[in-house]
């Protein structure tokens, strides 16, 4: 790619950068904290992750699951190796 093509996504990355901190402010004045253009980031993330919204409320509860450790290990259950595990940490 040449140097003027560069600059023109270099330039173009900026101005949408640009216009997702004024969004993320303009949501935040409307709906409280949480809008910043680092979560509408995340948020775009999620949405490219995630594409079906039926499929959503699932998924993020086997997401919640896995990292909360809820489940088998969570009740103290014990695994193979006899040792019961809480939240991924062996008690």
């Amino acid at each position: 790619m040449d140097v003027l093509g560069s600059a023109s996504i270099t330039r173009l990355d900026w101005t949408v950068g640009q216009r997702m901190a004024r969004l993320g402010r303009q949501l935040s004045a409307d709906f409280g904290r949480g809008f910043e253009a680092k979560n509408l980031r995340r948020m775009l993330q999620f949405v490219q992750a995630f594409p079906e919204p039926d499929n959503v409320a699932s998924r993020v509860r086997q997401l919640s699951q896995a990292r909360w450790g809820v489940g088998d290990a969570a009740l103290g259950i014990a695994t193979p190796d006899g040792f019961a595990q809480r939240g991924g940490v062996a008690s």
